[in-house]
């Protein structure tokens, strides 16, 4: 399922005309911690098995809807 952050949640990434302070709230997120070139081939299988992990990891919440 894809999440729609535009859409969703407008008073955090769309800009305004004037500036604003805004909360933001809580979010999850993965990260890969490293050292060394991005571009290297190693760091590049890494990346493409990090969306793999996440992106099943996301189709399970949706079917479960326990998305935000």
């Amino acid at each position: 399922m894809k999440y729609e952050w535009r859409k969703r949640e407008k008073n955090l990434y769309i800009p305004k005309q004037e500036p604003e302070l805004v909360s933001i709230p809580e979010q999850n997120f993965f990260l890969i911690k490293g050292k060394g070139n991005p571009n290297e081939q190693k760091i590049i299988i890494w990346k493409k098995r990090h969306y793999n992990i996440e992106k099943y990891i996301f189709q399970i919440l949706g079917k479960l809807n326990l998305q935000n």
